[in-house]
């Protein structure tokens, strides 16, 4: 990981921690700061992907995979943004699911490092709790502040994991 790729993973954590903290603080605005949030978040991953796709990826084995991933990122982050007259708990049922399934890759992702033997206790926690926090919203569904709560002691726990695994030492593969 280079040195600005190491700054953006560490502003990025340091700005999920400021709306965590303003959405516990204020938990009436903490829905739509939750909505506003996922939806940015979504949309600007898709996109990077999508351009990523379009300046190297097209150009390796299974790049298409990255452009398909960005263009489901970009749709369903466009969708967040477009869901903001529904009822509140289709919203969170939707939110729910996004945490359930980056838990369940996490966790996959996590084994398969596992088997290669390369670091991997880091990313089986961020799935654990990913999917901790989807099934802690669902016991509390009726309650939205308590699903605000949770929500933001989930992104404040996603947020150190990723200014975390920035100051992290990178390994290199050599190949012989």
């Amino acid at each position: 990981m280079s040195k600005a790729q190491r700054i953006r993973e560490v502003l990025i954590g340091l700005i999920g921690i400021a709306c965590a903290i303003a959405m516990v603080t204020r938990p009436e605005f903490g829905y739509t700061l939750v909505m506003i949030f996922m939806s940015l978040s979504l949309t600007v991953s898709g996109l990077e992907r999508i351009v990523y796709y379009l300046t190297m990826a097209r150009h390796m084995v299974g790049g298409k995979s990255v452009l398909y991933t960005g263009v489901l990122l970009f749709d369903m982050g466009v969708f967040a943004g477009s869901l903001t007259k529904t009822p509140q708990s289709l919203i969170m049922m939707y939110l729910l699911g996004c945490h359930l399934l980056s838990g369940v890759v996490s966790i996959m992702r996590a084994r398969e490092q596992r088997s290669l033997e390369a670091p991997w206790k880091l990313t089986l926690a961020e799935g654990v709790a990913n999917v901790l926090v989807a099934m802690s919203c669902v016991i509390f569904l009726r309650s939205t502040a308590t699903v605000v709560y949770i929500y933001g002691a989930g992104l404040i726990y996603s947020a150190c994991l990723r200014i975390a695994t920035a100051f992290q030492r990178t390994s290199i593969v050599y190949i012989a």
